[in-house]
């Protein structure tokens, strides 16, 4: 079957003043190591130079540069230890994402609450031993926004990961928790924003139990539960393992993206089905992101009537960043929809 082609047009033409992309370009042609972007990098985070930064991620001229400035200044930002600071801290994010809908008949507004209570927060993870016992942490309760949290700057988390134990465990951060207002139903991310320290350098690796976080996935979900109950509204919270919070935006983003089709998939195929039509799916690549378009196939001579017949059709976006993997998202869509055995076509763009 002939798949779509990556619909981001990266620009031919970039700013070869950068310092960034024309390194990125040498590592990806051997002509320099990975180590010195790296170091490049570091450097820029000293000084704050957080738009140079952004101007790379953005007009990088291929997916595969923007990759590799990713991938290092990830490597920057959050590896204190290659450079023998003794106390690096782990700074991480967990994404949550919250299927949420209204029960209210007259459809007016409800909301879920802006944060947890924090101190059962903390005694969950350190009950269940979620964070390795050499380490001091703080998970603060708050749920905070993709918007909110999009505001922190790479050179920020820099600063903060060498320097946090001065800030007694904590992050100098202006950063309320922000409610969801649940209009009808939807699918919305949130983050809790955790810190770890111990007498030298740490990694997320090292700070967070990934097999205890797994083995009690389900009692945390139930936490959140307990802690958004709210009248009037049905909510399934998933949260996500923790990520360093650097890459906090980019993975919820993509966790609440997934998801978000997943249901929009679900609900519409559903009813497809019910009035006993054949569903498919036109995968189609727009400006920057993959466009999905459900319809069906009739297989019924009988009358459907025009107020269900607008009910069966159905149209959602996975918008993509310049360092996205596109063959992976596109391979999770198609996996998803063989799970659930709807036919797919592949469609250019007008």
């Amino acid at each position: 079957m002939q798949q779509i082609q990556d619909p981001r047009k990266y620009s031919k033409f970039y700013p070869e003043s950068n310092i960034i992309i024309s390194q990125a370009l040498m590592v990806q042609n051997n002509k320099a190591s990975v180590s010195m972007l790296v170091d490049t990098l570091r450097n820029l985070l000293r000084d704050q130079n957080d738009a140079l930064i952004n101007i790379a991620l953005n007009l990088a001229p291929s997916v595969e540069v923007s990759q590799i400035i990713w991938t290092a200044l990830s490597a920057a930002v959050n590896d204190a230890s290659s450079i023998n600071e003794l106390d690096g801290a782990c700074i991480f994010a967990i994404p949550i994402v919250l299927v949420a809908g209204n029960k209210n008949n007259n459809k007016q507004s409800a909301k879920l609450p802006k944060k947890l209570d924090t101190e059962v927060l903390n005694q969950f993870f350190s009950k269940n031993n979620l964070i390795n016992a050499c380490h001091d942490s703080f998970i603060s309760g708050k749920l905070v926004s993709p918007q909110n949290l999009a505001k922190i700057k790479p050179s920020q988390i820099y600063y903060w990961v060498r320097n946090l134990k001065n800030a007694k465990l904590w992050i100098p951060l202006d950063i309320d928790g922000s409610e969801v207002e649940v209009l009808d139903e939807g699918v919305f991310l949130r983050f809790l924003i955790g810190v770890a320290v111990k007498g030298g350098a740490t990694s997320l690796n090292g700070a967070v139990s990934f097999a205890n976080y797994r083995q009690m996935a389900m009692p945390f979900m139930q936490l959140i539960v307990d802690e958004l109950k709210t009248d009037n509204i049905t909510m399934f919270p998933i949260p996500f393992a923790p990520v360093n919070l650097l890459s906090g935006f980019s993975c919820g983003d993509s966790y609440r993206k997934e998801i978000a089709i997943q249901v929009a998939l679900s609900n519409v195929v559903r009813k497809i089905r019910e009035q006993a039509l054949v569903p498919v799916v036109q995968i189609i690549g727009v400006e920057n992101a993959i466009e999905l378009k459900t319809s069906y196939q009739e297989v019924t001579t009988r009358e459907i009537p025009s107020e269900i017949i607008n009910t069966l059709k159905e149209t959602s976006l996975w918008h993509l960043t310049a360092y996205d993997d596109f063959a992976a998202i596109l391979n999770k869509i198609t996996d998803l929809l063989q799970e659930m055995n709807v036919e797919y076509t592949y469609h250019r763009s007008n």
